[in-house]
């Protein structure tokens, strides 16, 4: 089996050889044509301390990659979704994102992680206009402790 990441090595003549991560790309479209070839990962790089930090960063977006995917799976969806829930995104963007969520113990930690304030306005938001009477909805307006504001 050939190697997808490799790295490449380039003789330098003076000032040193120069390193970078390349991935080998094999796409076939629906017709049977093909191409293969390598792309860059990272720059070239002409010292361990720059390869190093480049390798670093490819790691960090593996590492959130890895977690989000984690959280997809452990939630039961599948959607290409981010399940984390940054208070940045308005009310209903949140609300689309925990209505997908089938796992009620996940979208309570999920719901009760967020600041007192952001709470408000998404309960607020999911009472005014979502479908309470069913699915993810009926669970909301059943746990939801208003005076609190969080689920319970």
């Amino acid at each position: 089996m050939k190697e997808k990441l490799n790295l490449e090595i380039e003789k330098g003549a003076g000032d040193g050889n120069k390193v970078s991560i390349t991935a080998t790309i094999d796409i076939t479209d629906s017709e049977g044509s093909s191409v293969i070839g390598q792309i860059l990962l990272t720059p070239k790089c002409i010292s361990y301390k720059a390869f190093e930090a480049e390798v670093f960063q490819i790691k960090e977006k593996l590492d959130k990659i890895l977690d989000k995917s984690r959280q997809i799976f452990k939630a039961g969806g599948g959607e290409d979704y981010s399940l984390e829930f940054d208070e940045n995104l308005t009310d209903k963007e949140l609300w689309n994102i925990m209505s997908t969520i089938k796992d009620v113990d996940i979208l309570l930690e999920k719901f009760n992680g967020m600041s007192h304030q952001k709470r408000v306005g998404v309960a607020d938001y999911i009472l005014s206009h979502a479908n309470i009477f069913s699915g993810t909805g009926s669970i909301f307006s059943e746990r939801y402790n208003s005076e609190k504001g969080i689920l319970e």
